[in-house]
């Protein structure tokens, strides 16, 4: 029996409620996310990988249909790789920020570790 090479992707229920939550004022979210799963399943090292951070942490920047100004006020998903288990999670999903409003690095940082732990 031939086994897959695709891994499985899941929602970590902290990020199920940040998608629910802004797919309120972004409808197109539901779709970006779906379709960003089954893009995932195959490629699950995409984005840029979060140094410093420990573990398989990937940063994925998401445009919104909703806005004409690109990634740069799209979406943030923060990705986790598990390669025994070949499962991707997505730990976090947040619309980007502009530099002004953006929190400490830090206690960004603090946040992303609390939920892969």
């Amino acid at each position: 029996m031939k086994q897959s090479n695709l891994f499985k992707v899941e929602i970590f229920a902290k990020a199920q409620k940040e998608i629910d939550e802004l797919a309120g004022k972004f409808q197109s979210l539901p779709n970006i996310i779906q379709n960003l799963m089954c893009e995932l399943s195959q490629r699950p090292q995409l984005g840029d990988r979060m140094s410093g951070m420990g573990g398989d942490l990937y940063q994925i920047n998401q445009p919104s249909p909703d806005s004409s100004e690109g990634t740069s006020s799209g979406f943030r998903v923060v990705t986790r790789i598990n390669q025994d288990s070949r499962t991707v999670a997505i730990i976090k999903v947040e619309k980007k920020q502009s530099i002004a409003e953006k929190r400490d690095y830090q206690q960004y940082r603090k946040e992303i570790l609390r939920r892969i732990k």
